[in-house]
Parts: structure tokens; C-alpha cells; sequence
């Protein structure tokens, strides 16, 4: 599994920063109220960010063989865990980012003011989860001379026994 890119992840904040700010931009002019992001949501991203990071630091003791409670599928589980976080992070900061930016241009207004300050609590919360993720995802990649050692000469193991020979 090929990393994330961290522009492939910019891109995609930028672009849903544009489509949250529109979309705020949009409802307020209409008549409606501003959306109103709990900054209790930067909690749920703080949270998520430890456990990806303890997971994450268990993977690392599991490559340098060291003892720990994680298991190779278990690192496989948090690789995918980290790359699912990093992309919900990214889109995360990306929306709220734009909302935290509407709120931004009224801050006379209460509602404005307490979106504004509620989104970008949680965008900094999201960001700190995208960049824990990405650090993480980093982690569980298999060191490449493990995967070239065995590739192509039939070595290795299977289910019943050897490759190559019958089980």
C-alpha cells in the first residue's frame, strides 16, 4: 500500500474549505443560520489522534521486535485505521475551515462568532488528528528490504508450508 500524499491531502481540504465557506456563505445569505460546530467535536478528534498514536507506537515496537501487545494483523488494522483518518482529517479541516471563515466576516453577530470559534477549534483538533495519521500510516509501511528479500525467488511461507513445495 502506497502512503498518502500530504498534497493529495491539501488538495482535498482546500477544495472542501472552498465547498464548506460556499455552502455557509450560501445559507446565511439565504436567511438561514450559520452552521454551529461544537468545539466538543475537537474533543472527539483529540481522542481519536491518542489512540491512533498509541496504536501507532505499539506498530513501531513491533518492527524494531521490541516485546508489545500488538499483533501484525493488528498493525495491518491500525495502517488502515491511520490512512481512513488521515483522509476524514483532511476532509474535516477542509470543511471547517471554510465554515470557521464565514463566521469569521460577522463576528458582531453571536450565532457567527460562536460557529467561528466553534469550527476552528475543531479544525485545529482535525488537523492535529491528520497529522498524527499520517505520521502513523508512516510507521506501518514494511521496510522495503523485507519485501524485496523474498519477492520473485519463491520463498516464503504459506498456509501448509513452503512456497513452492506442496503442503
Amino acid at each position: 500500500m502506497k502512503p498518502l500524499s500530504p498534497l493529495h491531502l491539501t488538495l482535498l481540504a482546500v477544495l472542501l474549505a472552498a465547498t464548506g465557506g460556499l455552502a455557509s456563505v450560501v445559507a446565511v445569505g439565504v436567511g438561514l443560520g450559520p452552521v454551529l460546530i461544537t468545539p466538543l467535536l475537537a474533543l472527539v478528534y483529540a481522542l481519536l489522534a491518542g489512540l491512533l498514536l498509541w496504536a501507532g507506537l505499539a506498530v513501531r515496537r513491533l518492527k524494531a521486535h521490541k516485546r508489545t501487545w500488538m499483533t501484525p494483523i493488528l498493525a495491518m488494522r491500525t495502517a488502515i485505521a491511520a490512512r481512513a483518518c488521515a483522509l476524514v482529517g483532511a476532509a474535516s479541516v477542509g470543511t471547517l475551515a471554510g465554515i470557521a471563515a464565514v463566521g469569521l466576516t460577522r463576528l458582531q453577530a453571536p450565532a457567527m462568532s460562536s460557529s467561528a470559534l466553534g469550527a476552528g477549534v475543531s479544525a485545529l483538533a482535525a488537523l492535529a488528528l491528520t497529522i498524527v495519521a499520517v505520521l502513523v500510516e508512516r510507521w506501518c509501511i514494511v521496510d522495503s528490504d523485507d519485501d524485496e528479500a523474498t519477492r520473485g525467488r519463491g520463498e516464503g511461507t504459506t498456509a501448509g508450508g513452503t512456497a513452492g513445495t506442496p503442503a
